[in-house]
Order: C-alpha cells, then structure tokens, then sequence
C-alpha cells in the first residue's frame, strides 16, 4: 500500500512540473514574439521616417520651388516657358530634376519668381553633383588644377633651358676670349653668298704688324688690295702691286687692331658676350641648341648655325639664314686660323717697293 501511494505521489508531482514547465515555455515564447513585434514595428517606423525625409526633400527640391513659384505667379508651363525664352519641355525637365539650368537662366527665375537665388538652390544636395550648374563648378575647379600645374611644369622647363642656354653661350664666349690678344697667327674668312663666293680676307699678324689682303669678286672677276699695319709705328701702308709701290698713312682707329685683336673682331657676335646679351637670349623664348658632330660643336642660335672645333672652339663657319619676303637668301662665312706660323717676312713690305711721297 505504501508503495502503490508513493507512485502515485511521484506521478503527481511529475504532472506538476509538467505543467510549470509547459507555463514556462509559454511564456518564453510570448516574450520572444512580443520582442520580434516590437523590433518589426521599430524597423517599421524608421522606414516611414526615411519615406517622410525622402517625400520632404523632394518637395524641397529646385524643380518642386518652380512649380510652386510658377503656380503661386498663376503662370502655366507654357506661360513660364515663352517668358525664360526656352522650350515647355526644358521647363518641365527643370520642374522633375532632370536638368538643371545655367546660372544666367537661374538669375531670371529668380527674377519672375519672387525667390531668391539661395532659396531655390537650398535643399538641393542631393541633386548638386547632376546639375550643369554644379558640374561646370567641378569641371572649372579640375582645369584651373591641370592648368596651375601644366604651368608649373612650363616655369620648371623655361628656368632649366634658359639656365642651359646661359651656361653654353658663357662657355663658348669664355672660350674664345683667348684668341683676343695674339702674338702670331694667320687667319682666312671667306664670304659666300648662295653657294657664290663674294669676299676673302687674309690676315698675316706678327708682334703689332699687320699685312691685310681684301679680294672681292665682281661677276667672278677678283679684285685685290693689300694694306700692311704698324700698330707699333702707328702707319698704315697701301700697295700698288701694278707699279710696285706704296704709300704711308696715319693709322686710324687703331683700336681695332691692337694686340692681335682684328681676327677675333671677325668671330661671330652672337657669341660673344661683349657684342650679345646672353641675358636677353636666355630668358626670351630664343632658340638655343649646342651639339658635336664630326669633331665640331655645332651652335645653332636665332636661325644661325655655327660651327666651332671643339678641342680649341675656334670657329670654322656661321651660316646665316635670311628671308625677305619670298625671297631667302643664304650667307656662309668660312673661318681658317693657323697660329704661330707667320714670319717676319710675312708681314713686313716686300724690299722692291718705293714709298711715294
């Protein structure tokens, strides 16, 4: 008996905690389900707040502002359209966002709407990167970018090449000073004109005496006359080969040919710092182009080119390109320089010849 009651005691108490634990899972489950509503109605309403911001920045819009505007002044589409000067259908793109009008355009709108610029560009944000207006802005802001920079390259360009142009034409004219003050030399410069050539002078120097020799040519018929210098007598002595004499002058301008200097008067001015401003050569968009070839430096400077021996830069020919007009025409000017050589016999009058009184 006693144990058939602590069965049934045991069967009670089991059906008890049954029941507890059905309770319980029941009431975990509504607690669970009113926490999922919950949820489902916060995302619920988040989502209608988002449609209500969306829905109030669209009427906050530039087009919205027009039709309100526009409806407000009792225009139609049309109306408004014939008084902008533009088409309804550019009106009707301006009133749903898909275009946006010059700022010349917004001015006017301005104007006849009663609005001002900044109220009807307020609220736009969200269209400012599709407006033309915007766009334009950016597209401004990128050139004015590609342009500071392209001109930053362009000033870097210009320093470096005026800076090159600089030290070459320093260093050629620093090279040539040396053939200013000579003792002894022999130098050639010819003159041809489109391949015809038009003048020779040769230049015997030896310690202040001077024996010059111009030859021109006429028709290719050569005419020839000799002048001896005494830089040191201070005379100067013209021949006359016909009838083998000479005649004593003062020696004029005797600055030009002190110390040797008459051969390195001939060089080429341009590149020499005394008669060109390298400066001005420089900094102005000149060209200036130096090279070797063939055992020469070749200089070409403003259209002439010329060509120098690039172990001692003695010059060897400047050609010179001309255009007038139609027409063109070609200088070339030869040098030929050979020191140390010239002898007294070289620059002294030859003994048969008499000097007129």
């Amino acid at each position: 008996m006693e144990e058939t009651k602590k069965l049934e005691k045991a069967e009670k108490s089991n059906s008890i905690k049954k029941v507890e634990n059905t309770e319980m899972n029941d009431n975990e489950k509504k607690a669970e389900n009113t926490k999922i509503d919950d949820n489902v109605k916060k995302t619920e309403k988040s989502k209608k707040a988002n449609n209500t911001k969306q829905v109030e920045a669209l009427k906050n819009t530039f087009g919205d502002k027009i039709v309100q505007g526009r409806k407000k002044k009792g225009m139609s589409q049309e109306d408004f359209s014939d008084i902008m000067g533009v088409s309804r259908q550019m009106v009707s793109r301006w009133e749903l966002n898909t275009a946006m009008p010059r700022m010349q355009k917004i001015r006017k709108i301005s104007e006849i709407l009663d609005i001002s610029i900044e109220d009807l560009l307020s609220g736009n944000e969200n269209k400012k990167f599709n407006s033309p207006v915007a766009l334009n802005t950016i597209n401004l802001k990128t050139l004015l970018k590609v342009i500071a920079v392209v001109l930053a390259i362009l000033l870097i360009l210009y320093v470096v090449y005026s800076t090159y142009k600089i030290v070459v034409l320093n260093t050629i004219s620093s090279k040539l000073e040396q053939y200013k003050n000579l003792d002894n030399y022999y130098f050639k410069w010819g003159s041809i004109v489109d391949t015809e050539l038009k003048e020779t002078t040769e230049v015997w120097y030896k310690d202040g005496k001077y024996k010059i020799s111009y030859t021109t040519l006429t028709n290719t018929i050569p005419t020839t006359s000799i002048t001896y210098f005494d830089i040191n007598e201070g005379y100067r002595y013209i021949l006359d080969e016909a009838n083998k004499t000479y005649t004593q002058l003062n020696l004029i301008g005797a600055e030009s040919y002190e110390n040797g200097i008459f051969m390195y008067s001939k060089f080429p001015s341009i590149i020499k710092a005394e008669s060109a401003d390298f400066k001005e050569l420089a900094l102005k968009l000149n060209k200036v182009i130096a090279y070797y070839k063939k055992g020469s430096l070749f200089v070409y400077i403003n259209g002439e080119t010329i060509e120098l021996n690039k172990d001692d830069y003695s010059p060897k020919s400047q050609l010179i390109k001309m255009q007038e007009n139609k027409n063109s025409q070609q200088n070339l000017y030869t040098f030929d320089i050979n020191l140390n050589n010239t002898n007294d016999n070289d620059v002294s009058i030859p003994a048969n010849y008499k000097k007129l009184n």
